[in-house]
């Protein structure tokens, strides 16, 4: 009797035993179960090896418990940055929709935006070195005559180099800023004296215009003044090496070297202009952004700005469009009572002439 009940209850156990194998396999509760049974079996048969197992294993469910607190603050922290990152975006939304509005209520309907186009030198004749370069980028990538080529030095400042003279479809002219054709309005950079920079087939150009009592010495950074029609103004251009006092058409002259040297003048930067239409531009409005609802988190240090609101029309200048109207209105009055009165004014000096005769 006892074997048969046996035989019945095994398989029933088989089952139970291989679905917890099952169980413990899927939810990767091994560790677990590893300490469970190092603790029956420490708690059955005390003895140090037991002791070092249990250890052991409440090591692991220890090092999984303070992974599992990191990767919580680690949350949080990210979901600080991605709160703050979502309060920019919507303060950059608000700020363009404002932009925009502005740009609608001053009429403006383009505005230049500058493309940096990168080169290579492909040709630079030794007869015509401080003359000309000829570049690998053409009308194909938007360049065109008189746009301004510059090189970068390690700072990523940019200065000057030249314009571009001749546009090909898949290569340029550049014409170098020392070239005796060419010259280029600067100023003293922090002393508001305005002169030009003359090529000179060189390294040095020649300063001319130089008002006499100028406070212009060596040393001195000579950059683009607002009266350039290519260059950007600042743009530094050369640094003044000499200065002679000697008068020429009532100014002097200096001479200054150019910022770049022969080796510098291998990459170059063109800076294309490109007119965008604002009217065509995508005009989104800003969607204010949920807040993360989380008591855990720290609040956002970052205040939110007050959007300004877009200026209305003041009443003065609502009122001129009704005031050029009724001038508009009351011209032809007007020019029509000036005939009018001439006719009264001829009556009156014949009623004056027949009297006179009478």
């Amino acid at each position: 009797m006892q074997d048969k009940e046996r035989t019945r209850v095994e398989p029933f156990i088989f089952i139970v035993l291989l679905f917890i194998s099952i169980f413990c396999l899927i939810f990767n509760t091994t560790p677990y179960v590893r300490i469970f049974k190092n603790s029956v079996y420490y708690i059955l048969y005390p003895s140090v090896s037991a002791a070092s197992q249990l250890l052991d294993s409440s090591a692991d469910i220890s090092q999984n418990i303070k992974s599992l607190i990191n990767v919580h603050q680690d949350n949080l922290k990210l979901k600080e940055i991605n709160q703050e990152l979502t309060d920019r975006l919507y303060n950059y939304q608000q700020m363009s929709a404002q932009y925009y509005g502005l740009i609608d209520f001053l009429k403006i309907d383009s505005i230049q935006l500058v493309q940096t186009v990168f080169a290579s030198v492909t040709l630079r004749e030794p007869s015509q070195w401080y003359q000309w370069i000829i570049i690998d980028k053409g009308t194909h990538s938007n360049i065109r005559e008189q746009l301004p080529v510059e090189l970068m030095d390690e700072n990523g400042t940019l200065y000057a180099l030249g314009r571009i003279n001749e546009a090909q479809p898949n290569s340029s002219k550049v014409a170098l800023i020392t070239n005796p054709l060419s010259v280029v309005p600067v100023m003293v950079k922090d002393k508001n004296i305005y002169c030009l920079a003359e090529g000179a087939n060189g390294p040095l150009l020649k300063i001319t215009y130089i008002p006499m009592d100028a406070d212009i010495r060596e040393g001195d950074l000579l950059v683009v003044s607002n009266l350039s029609s290519v260059f950007t103004a600042g743009t530094p251009v050369a640094i003044v090496q000499s200065v002679s006092n000697t008068a020429l058409l009532d100014s002097k002259v200096a001479t200054a070297r150019v910022l770049f040297s022969d080796a510098d003048v291998n990459r170059v930067i063109v800076l294309v202009g490109r007119e965008v239409n604002v009217a065509a531009q995508d005009k989104i409005a800003p969607v204010r952004p949920p807040r993360v609802q989380n008591a855990e988190a720290a609040p956002i240090t970052n205040p939110q700005p007050q959007a300004l609101q877009t200026p209305a029309a003041p009443p003065q200048a609502q009122a001129r469009p009704r005031q050029q109207q009724r001038r508009r209105t009351s011209a032809p009055q007007s020019a029509q009572s000036a005939p009018n009165v001439q006719e009264q004014a001829a009556l009156e000096n014949a009623n004056a002439q027949e009297r006179e005769g009478r």
